[in-house]
């Protein structure tokens, strides 16, 4: 397996990465929730479970260069037909007349300021 170990010199300490995070008072409730969650997914590391792909794909790639045949290539997984481009929803709205609402006053105060005045009685 072959597993890149880093010099100590190339390593940076934690204090340069969490620095900007503010020190803050978490709820106990919060805090206990984190900690069931943490919990609930703990697990010992079962080693003849793990895969590495990366290591993997290594090796598939030195034994084809090997055998004379050209690098194996992956194709991308296929977009799932479901997913929605917000920006083109967006725009067809805009085309199909969505956008033709003018931004305003909601509630009762937009709907005196766009109904007609009332004629007021003179006194005498």
């Amino acid at each position: 397996m072959g597993t890149t170990l880093h010099y100590p010199y190339e390593i940076r300490g934690e204090e340069s990465v969490f620095e900007d995070i503010p020190e803050m008072k978490l709820p106990d409730q919060m805090v206990g929730l984190a900690e069931e969650i943490i919990d609930r997914m703990s697990g010992e590391f079962e080693p003849d479970k793990f895969e590495d792909r990366y290591e993997n794909a290594m090796i598939e790639l030195i034994r084809s260069k090997q055998a004379g045949l050209p690098a194996p290539t992956e194709k991308a997984p296929a977009r799932p037909a479901n997913v929605v481009n917000l920006m083109d929803a967006l725009r067809r709205s805009i085309e199909d007349g969505g956008g033709k609402a003018k931004p305003g006053k909601s509630g009762k105060r937009a709907a005196a300021e766009t109904a007609p005045a009332k004629k007021r009685k003179k006194a005498g």
